[in-house]
């Protein structure tokens, strides 16, 4: 690793190709790239030739010009929105970005912001997401809040620019990298203390921060320490060490674990492992009742501090429900590098956002997986939240998924809004192109529930798309379309006085008609029916009275 801290402002016109030694504020000089240091100095000598030739003398006007060369560059190398994005880094407490990168666009004619790392109380995991995030084999630059602790109790922090130049960069590239430097300085000249030009990154930040920045061992260590930790550890030399090996000022689960007010905790002020320990394990112990950290009063404060909802590695559904979360091999890029703009939510929007190393999802044909981090993803610069959403054909075509493309197609009544908002309106550009009237809904149950009538209801909520599995089991439903439920009743309760008045004409006829009916006929008597009897028996002597003889 190659690295220097160098005075922040212009480049200086006496930067030679051998190594400097500039003075940094927190001990001895580190050393600038010899090959960055020498296309400096080409660069600012063609500005320098450039106005000599064009007068026989320097005069005052053009004295600026030729000292200022960068802020004259500037004007010339584009690196549009650094400024702005060096503005929100330096302001942690109002957008939480602990770093940001800046590299070339698709073209290679710009530097702009391409990643971005949001700040956490863990620093040593926060500065991994930004190795991380450096690209193998092209330069870019960096803002880093560098925070570290001054003592056992306070904080500092130091804003640096970071300029990257991998080993492997091809000298034209480096050439153009150069140019553009001057440029990216100048963006960003009143927002960093400190400059570390590198041509590798391998230390872990214990390591930056005592070797590169060159700030004591001892501060530097401190991020390994329980801060403020209220189980016994007192921030003199040799306390911890007093202390019980089961005690989670010692413990190493607790290690950077800080113990603060839990209304300006960030996360991973105190790790999982470490909340994990102390509320389940060591504080049930009753051989630890009686130390002042398990005390009630100190276990509810510190209960809200583990309650902090840390980082998803995963975001949740970011896009409509009928879309894939998806997380591509294409997202290992930065979002700002996509052709597609709206590739990014396409592909990207199911990748981890935490800047750590994890797997790369495996496409047909591959045979194995590699872990690299996901650069374009949820949080992301670049990473487009919206698209064009409607019913209208119209709002879904490519040519309309730009907020000034969609915001033409009025008329089709195209919204440009964030992804998990899409389905909301849907529903209710649907639910108003449905016809509305009076639902009725006659119960199932047995015995059954009163019918009920429900006025400006719309078609799709009465047994249509949106009626519900459970209502649709519970009730048949019946949609009557731009007519008031009172006129429905009406109808009901005229057809029903007409069904009874129909009855009750029908019992009357009944009863009219039995009443003109003749008199039943006599009963014969036992008399009548005798001689009846006897008759037929004469009648039968008489006809076979002489077969029988």
């Amino acid at each position: 690793m190659s690295a220097r801290a160098s005075g922040y402002g212009t480049v200086n016109l006496d930067v030679t190709a051998i190594e400097m030694d500039v003075v940094s504020t927190h001990g001895k000089a580190t050393t600038l790239h010899k090959a960055m240091a020498a296309v400096a100095t080409v660069a600012l000598c063609v500005v320098a030739i450039a106005a000599l030739s064009t007068s026989g003398s320097v005069d005052p006007t053009h004295m600026d010009e030729v000292v200022d060369a960068n802020r004259d560059r500037m004007r010339l190398a584009a690196v549009p929105g650094v400024m702005e994005k060096a503005a929100e880094v330096s302001n942690m407490t109002a957008f939480g970005l602990r770093w940001a990168i800046f590299g070339f666009d698709n073209e290679r004619n710009k530097i702009l912001p391409t990643m971005q790392g949001r700040a956490t109380d863990d620093w040593e995991k926060d500065f991994l997401a930004f190795k991380n995030a450096l690209p193998n084999d092209d330069v870019a630059a960096a803002i880093y809040n560098f925070e570290f602790w001054s003592d056992e109790e306070s904080k500092e922090n130091m804003p640096i620019l970071v300029s990257w130049r991998p080993e492997s960069l091809e000298p034209r590239e480096e050439a153009r990298a150069g140019y553009y430097l001057g440029s990216l300085m100048v963006a960003t000249d009143d927002y960093v203390v400190q400059h570390y030009p590198m041509d590798s990154m391998n230390e872990n930040y214990f390591e930056f921060c005592s070797k590169t920045m060159e700030i004591p061992i001892k501060q530097c260590s401190l991020d390994k320490d329980f801060h403020n930790c209220p189980f016994g550890h007192t921030g003199e030399d040799g306390a911890v060490a007093e202390l019980q090996e089961d005690n989670p000022c010692r413990d190493d689960r607790c290690q950077g674990a800080t113990f603060q007010d839990p209304d300006t905790v960030l996360d991973g002020a105190i790790p999982q492992a470490c909340c994990t320990y102390i509320l389940d394990v060591y504080c049930r112990d009753p051989m630890n009742i009686d130390n002042h950290g398990c005390h009630p009063t100190v276990l509810s404060t510190m209960e809200k501090e583990c309650e902090i909802p840390i980082i998803h590695e995963v975001p949740e559904l970011l896009v409509t429900p009928e879309d894939e979360q998806l997380c591509l091999d294409e997202c290992i890029q930065p979002c700002s590098l996509f052709e597609d703009p709206n590739d990014t939510w396409r592909k990207c929007s199911g990748c981890a956002v935490d800047g750590q190393l994890h797997d790369m999802l495996l496409e047909a044909g591959q045979d194995a997986s590699e872990e690299r981090a996901y650069q374009c993803h949820s949080d992301a610069i670049g990473f487009v939240m919206q698209r064009c959403c409607g019913i209208a054909p119209e709002c879904a075509t490519e040519s309309s998924q730009t907020d000034f493309m969609c915001a033409a197609l009025e008329y089709y009544e195209c919204e440009w809004v964030e992804h998990r908002d899409c389905p909301e309106l849907k529903v209710m550009q649907t639910r108003a192109a449905s016809p509305a009237g009076c639902c009725e809904s006659r119960s199932k149950a047995d015995p059954p529930l009163e019918t009920q009538f429900e006025d400006d209801i719309h078609e799709v909520d009465c047994g249509g798309q949106y009626t519900s599995d459970e209502t649709i089991a519970e009730w048949d439903l019946m949609f009557q379309v731009d007519r008031p439920c009172a006129d429905i009743q009406e109808e009901y309760r005229i057809a029903e006085e007409a069904r009874l008045q129909a009855i009750a004409d029908a019992l009357a006829a009944a009863e009219a008609e039995a009443e003109e009916e003749p008199a039943p006929a006599r009963r014969m008597t036992e008399s009548d029916y005798a001689g009846t009897r006897q008759q037929r028996r004469n009648a039968y002597a008489a006809m076979y009275s002489d077969k029988r003889r």
